[in-house]
Protein backbone atom coordinates (compact mmCIF):
# COMPACT_ATOMS: atom_id res chain seq x y z
CA UNK A 1 0.00 0.00 0.00
CA UNK A 2 0.88 3.82 -1.06
CA UNK A 3 1.57 5.51 2.58
CA UNK A 4 2.61 9.10 2.18
CA UNK A 5 3.05 9.72 6.03
CA UNK A 6 3.56 7.54 8.91
CA UNK A 7 2.47 9.23 12.95
CA UNK A 8 4.53 7.72 15.99
CA UNK A 9 2.63 8.51 19.39
CA UNK A 10 4.25 8.30 22.48
CA UNK A 11 4.80 7.40 25.18
CA UNK A 12 5.52 4.61 25.03
CA UNK A 13 8.01 6.56 23.42
CA UNK A 14 9.68 3.44 21.51
CA UNK A 15 7.02 4.04 18.88
CA UNK A 16 9.03 6.82 18.12
CA UNK A 17 12.04 4.38 17.51
CA UNK A 18 9.80 1.93 14.99
CA UNK A 19 8.58 5.53 13.05
CA UNK A 20 12.51 6.30 12.71
CA UNK A 21 13.27 2.80 11.60
CA UNK A 22 10.21 2.83 8.69
CA UNK A 23 11.39 6.15 7.85
CA UNK A 24 14.62 4.91 6.80
CA UNK A 25 13.73 1.99 5.56
CA UNK A 26 10.88 2.63 3.53
CA UNK A 27 11.66 6.57 3.05
CA UNK A 28 8.45 8.04 3.79
CA UNK A 29 7.02 11.09 5.73
CA UNK A 30 7.32 10.31 9.67
CA UNK A 31 5.50 12.60 12.17
CA UNK A 32 6.48 12.16 15.67
CA UNK A 33 3.81 12.91 18.31
CA UNK A 34 5.07 13.43 22.03
CA UNK A 35 2.23 13.24 24.19
CA UNK A 36 3.85 13.85 27.27
CA UNK A 37 7.48 14.45 27.84
CA UNK A 38 10.16 12.11 27.27
CA UNK A 39 13.61 12.59 28.98
CA UNK A 40 12.21 15.71 30.73
CA UNK A 41 9.32 13.28 32.06
CA UNK A 42 9.13 13.54 35.83
CA UNK A 43 8.30 9.34 35.83
CA UNK A 44 11.72 9.20 35.28
CA UNK A 45 12.86 10.16 38.30
CA UNK A 46 10.28 8.23 40.26
CA UNK A 47 11.61 5.15 38.45
CA UNK A 48 14.57 5.84 39.09
CA UNK A 49 16.27 6.40 35.63
CA UNK A 50 19.21 8.06 36.07
CA UNK A 51 23.38 7.59 34.70
CA UNK A 52 23.96 5.68 31.81
CA UNK A 53 20.26 4.91 31.23
CA UNK A 54 19.32 8.39 31.01
CA UNK A 55 21.52 9.42 28.97
CA UNK A 56 20.38 6.80 26.50
CA UNK A 57 17.00 8.33 26.66
CA UNK A 58 18.41 11.49 25.64
CA UNK A 59 20.23 9.85 23.00
CA UNK A 60 17.39 8.44 21.34
CA UNK A 61 15.10 11.41 21.98
CA UNK A 62 17.34 13.60 20.43
CA UNK A 63 17.98 11.34 17.20
CA UNK A 64 13.90 11.29 16.95
CA UNK A 65 13.87 14.98 16.93
CA UNK A 66 16.81 14.78 14.30
CA UNK A 67 15.00 12.73 11.31
CA UNK A 68 11.64 13.92 12.24
CA UNK A 69 9.79 15.21 9.67
CA UNK A 70 7.88 17.46 12.18
CA UNK A 71 6.65 16.58 15.36
CA UNK A 72 3.67 17.43 17.57
CA UNK A 73 3.12 18.11 21.43
CA UNK A 74 0.55 18.19 23.35
CA UNK A 75 1.46 21.16 25.23
CA UNK A 76 3.88 24.42 24.76
CA UNK A 77 6.02 23.59 27.94
CA UNK A 78 6.88 20.46 26.02
CA UNK A 79 7.68 22.27 22.38
CA UNK A 80 10.03 24.44 24.34
CA UNK A 81 11.93 21.76 26.24
CA UNK A 82 11.82 19.73 22.74
CA UNK A 83 13.30 22.85 20.91
CA UNK A 84 15.37 23.66 24.03
CA UNK A 85 17.18 19.82 22.60
CA UNK A 86 16.87 20.02 18.91
CA UNK A 87 16.27 23.85 17.82
CA UNK A 88 15.96 23.23 14.51
CA UNK A 89 13.43 20.53 14.62
CA UNK A 90 9.96 21.84 13.34
CA UNK A 91 7.51 21.62 16.50
CA UNK A 92 3.88 22.47 16.40
CA UNK A 93 1.35 22.37 19.31
CA UNK A 94 -2.04 19.92 19.48
CA UNK A 95 -3.28 20.18 22.69
CA UNK A 96 -5.87 17.05 23.74
CA UNK A 97 -9.45 17.98 23.86
CA UNK A 98 -13.14 16.96 24.29
CA UNK A 99 -15.77 15.29 22.00
CA UNK A 100 -18.92 17.53 22.24
CA UNK A 101 -21.39 13.54 22.08
CA UNK A 102 -19.77 12.97 25.43
CA UNK A 103 -22.58 15.29 27.14
CA UNK A 104 -24.98 15.19 23.90
CA UNK A 105 -26.88 12.08 25.62
CA UNK A 106 -27.15 13.34 29.23
CA UNK A 107 -30.09 15.38 30.68
CA UNK A 108 -29.95 19.13 31.75
CA UNK A 109 -28.62 19.76 34.68
CA UNK A 110 -30.90 18.77 37.85
CA UNK A 111 -31.32 20.80 41.29
CA UNK A 112 -28.89 19.14 43.48
CA UNK A 113 -29.32 19.76 46.83
CA UNK A 114 -26.06 19.34 48.23
CA UNK A 115 -22.93 21.61 47.11
CA UNK A 116 -20.56 19.21 45.73
CA UNK A 117 -17.25 19.98 45.72
CA UNK A 118 -16.11 16.36 42.77
CA UNK A 119 -13.16 14.72 41.93
CA UNK A 120 -13.09 11.82 39.49
CA UNK A 121 -9.84 9.42 38.57
CA UNK A 122 -6.56 8.53 40.26
CA UNK A 123 -5.82 10.47 43.93
CA UNK A 124 -2.90 9.57 45.24
CA UNK A 125 -0.09 11.54 48.11
CA UNK A 126 1.53 13.38 45.13
CA UNK A 127 -1.41 15.32 44.57
CA UNK A 128 -3.29 15.26 47.97
CA UNK A 129 -4.53 19.00 48.67
CA UNK A 130 -4.31 19.10 52.36
CA UNK A 131 -4.55 22.71 51.93
CA UNK A 132 -8.21 21.86 50.37
CA UNK A 133 -9.51 20.05 53.35
CA UNK A 134 -7.96 22.59 55.89
CA UNK A 135 -10.09 25.14 54.00
CA UNK A 136 -13.36 23.27 53.98
CA UNK A 137 -12.92 22.67 57.92
CA UNK A 138 -12.64 26.08 58.44
CA UNK A 139 -15.62 27.04 56.38
CA UNK A 140 -17.63 24.26 58.23
CA UNK A 141 -16.54 25.88 61.44
CA UNK A 142 -17.55 29.01 60.16
CA UNK A 143 -20.99 28.70 58.78
CA UNK A 144 -22.27 25.50 60.11
CA UNK A 145 -25.10 25.28 57.32
CA UNK A 146 -22.37 25.03 54.67
CA UNK A 147 -21.62 21.49 56.58
CA UNK A 148 -25.14 20.52 56.25
CA UNK A 149 -24.80 21.33 52.51
CA UNK A 150 -21.26 19.78 51.62
CA UNK A 151 -20.97 16.45 49.48
CA UNK A 152 -17.05 15.58 48.52
CA UNK A 153 -17.45 13.21 46.06
CA UNK A 154 -14.42 11.37 45.27
CA UNK A 155 -14.43 8.36 42.46
CA UNK A 156 -11.48 6.02 41.47
CA UNK A 157 -8.61 4.78 42.99
CA UNK A 158 -8.05 7.24 45.97
CA UNK A 159 -4.94 6.22 48.43
CA UNK A 160 -5.79 5.33 51.72
CA UNK A 161 -3.78 7.84 53.39
CA UNK A 162 -6.60 10.58 51.88
CA UNK A 163 -9.18 8.69 52.72
CA UNK A 164 -8.12 8.44 56.42
CA UNK A 165 -7.61 12.03 56.48
CA UNK A 166 -10.82 13.05 55.45
CA UNK A 167 -12.97 10.04 56.94
CA UNK A 168 -11.28 10.92 60.75
CA UNK A 169 -12.65 14.76 60.19
CA UNK A 170 -14.97 15.87 62.68
CA UNK A 171 -16.74 17.76 59.67
CA UNK A 172 -15.36 16.21 56.96
CA UNK A 173 -15.94 13.07 57.48
CA UNK A 174 -19.36 12.59 56.76
CA UNK A 175 -19.47 14.69 53.71
CA UNK A 176 -17.66 12.00 51.74
CA UNK A 177 -18.78 9.91 48.90
CA UNK A 178 -16.12 7.75 47.68
CA UNK A 179 -17.35 5.58 44.35
CA UNK A 180 -14.92 2.72 43.14
CA UNK A 181 -15.84 2.36 39.28
CA UNK A 182 -17.74 4.78 37.13
CA UNK A 183 -18.98 4.48 33.37
CA UNK A 184 -17.74 7.25 31.25
CA UNK A 185 -20.97 8.23 30.52
CA UNK A 186 -21.22 8.53 34.89
CA UNK A 187 -18.62 10.65 34.44
CA UNK A 188 -20.27 13.33 32.77
CA UNK A 189 -23.47 12.80 34.85
CA UNK A 190 -21.61 13.65 37.92
CA UNK A 191 -19.96 16.39 36.51
CA UNK A 192 -23.01 17.93 35.68
CA UNK A 193 -24.41 17.95 39.26
CA UNK A 194 -21.05 19.13 40.63
CA UNK A 195 -20.44 22.80 42.16
CA UNK A 196 -16.49 23.11 42.01
CA UNK A 197 -14.51 20.56 40.05
CA UNK A 198 -11.09 19.73 41.60
CA UNK A 199 -7.79 19.80 39.12
CA UNK A 200 -4.90 18.59 41.20
CA UNK A 201 -1.68 19.16 39.43
CA UNK A 202 1.75 17.29 39.68
CA UNK A 203 3.64 19.70 41.93
CA UNK A 204 6.90 17.98 41.07
CA UNK A 205 6.73 18.85 37.35
CA UNK A 206 8.46 21.85 37.70
CA UNK A 207 7.25 23.60 34.34
CA UNK A 208 4.03 22.09 34.44
CA UNK A 209 4.67 20.53 31.35
CA UNK A 210 1.69 18.41 31.07
CA UNK A 211 -1.73 19.72 30.41
CA UNK A 212 -4.23 16.66 32.17
CA UNK A 213 -6.93 15.86 29.77
CA UNK A 214 -9.41 16.21 32.81
CA UNK A 215 -9.38 20.17 32.25
CA UNK A 216 -10.97 19.82 28.67
CA UNK A 217 -13.70 17.43 30.11
CA UNK A 218 -14.43 20.04 32.82
CA UNK A 219 -14.18 23.24 29.73
CA UNK A 220 -16.84 21.01 27.80
CA UNK A 221 -19.02 20.90 30.63
CA UNK A 222 -18.56 24.38 31.86
CA UNK A 223 -18.58 24.16 35.66
CA UNK A 224 -16.16 26.20 37.95
CA UNK A 225 -13.10 24.40 38.04
CA UNK A 226 -10.94 24.95 41.37
CA UNK A 227 -7.03 23.79 40.58
CA UNK A 228 -4.05 23.62 42.76
CA UNK A 229 -0.66 23.56 40.95
CA UNK A 230 1.75 26.11 39.45
CA UNK A 231 0.26 29.73 38.51
CA UNK A 232 2.93 29.29 36.13
CA UNK A 233 1.68 27.03 33.55
CA UNK A 234 -0.78 26.59 30.78
CA UNK A 235 -3.57 25.30 32.86
CA UNK A 236 -3.75 28.86 34.64
CA UNK A 237 -3.74 30.42 31.25
CA UNK A 238 -6.41 28.02 29.78
CA UNK A 239 -8.55 28.39 32.78
CA UNK A 240 -8.20 32.33 33.04
CA UNK A 241 -9.26 32.60 29.30
CA UNK A 242 -12.17 30.86 29.47
CA UNK A 243 -12.98 32.17 33.00
CA UNK A 244 -13.72 28.37 34.14
CA UNK A 245 -11.70 29.14 36.93
CA UNK A 246 -8.07 29.51 38.45
CA UNK A 247 -4.92 27.69 39.73
CA UNK A 248 -3.77 28.07 43.41
CA UNK A 249 -0.63 27.73 44.56
CA UNK A 250 -0.87 25.56 47.93
CA UNK A 251 0.30 28.52 49.90
CA UNK A 252 -3.12 30.43 48.45
CA UNK A 253 -5.45 29.00 51.71
CA UNK A 254 -7.27 32.46 51.63
CA UNK A 255 -7.55 32.76 47.80
CA UNK A 256 -9.37 29.09 47.56
CA UNK A 257 -11.30 29.62 50.62
CA UNK A 258 -12.62 32.67 49.45
CA UNK A 259 -13.43 31.24 45.78
CA UNK A 260 -15.14 27.94 47.94
CA UNK A 261 -17.52 30.69 49.75
CA UNK A 262 -18.18 32.83 46.14
CA UNK A 263 -19.07 30.01 45.05
CA UNK A 264 -21.66 28.62 48.01
CA UNK A 265 -23.34 31.96 47.90
CA UNK A 266 -24.08 31.32 44.42
CA UNK A 267 -25.33 28.40 45.29
CA UNK A 268 -27.72 29.49 47.95
CA UNK A 269 -28.83 31.97 45.66
CA UNK A 270 -29.91 30.20 43.04
CA UNK A 271 -27.65 31.59 40.84
CA UNK A 272 -25.86 30.14 37.66
CA UNK A 273 -22.05 30.19 37.51
CA UNK A 274 -19.94 32.28 35.76
CA UNK A 275 -20.24 32.61 32.23
CA UNK A 276 -17.76 30.69 30.38
CA UNK A 277 -16.51 31.65 27.42
CA UNK A 278 -16.78 29.48 24.27
CA UNK A 279 -13.98 26.99 24.03
CA UNK A 280 -14.61 25.13 20.77
CA UNK A 281 -11.31 25.66 19.42
CA UNK A 282 -10.34 22.07 21.67
CA UNK A 283 -13.00 20.25 20.50
CA UNK A 284 -11.53 17.44 18.75
CA UNK A 285 -12.90 17.80 15.49
CA UNK A 286 -11.32 21.17 15.38
CA UNK A 287 -8.22 19.81 16.63
CA UNK A 288 -8.46 16.70 14.22
CA UNK A 289 -9.03 19.45 11.43
CA UNK A 290 -5.97 20.67 12.13
CA UNK A 291 -3.74 17.63 12.36
CA UNK A 292 -5.24 17.03 8.85
CA UNK A 293 -3.91 19.98 7.28
CA UNK A 294 -0.41 19.24 8.50
CA UNK A 295 -0.50 15.67 7.13
CA UNK A 296 -1.62 17.12 3.88
CA UNK A 297 0.98 19.47 3.49
CA UNK A 298 3.68 16.68 4.82
CA UNK A 299 2.00 14.22 1.73
CA UNK A 300 2.32 17.08 -0.94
Amino acid sequence: NKVDVIVTTGPPHSMHLIGLGLKKKCNVKWVADFRDPWSDWDLLDKLGVKGIARRIHEKLEKRVLHHADHVLTASQGIQRSLLEKHSSTSISVITNGFDPDDIAEITPNKSNEKFRITHLGLLNELRNPDVLWNCLEEICVEIPQFENDLELLLAGMVSDSILKRIQTSLSLGTKLSHLDYISHQEVFEYYRDSNILLLLLNPNDDEQLIIPGKLFEYLLVKKPVLAIGKKKSEVHEILQSSKAGEVFEIEEHEKIKKMILDLYKQFQSGKPPIEMELTDHFSRKNLTGRLAELLNELSN
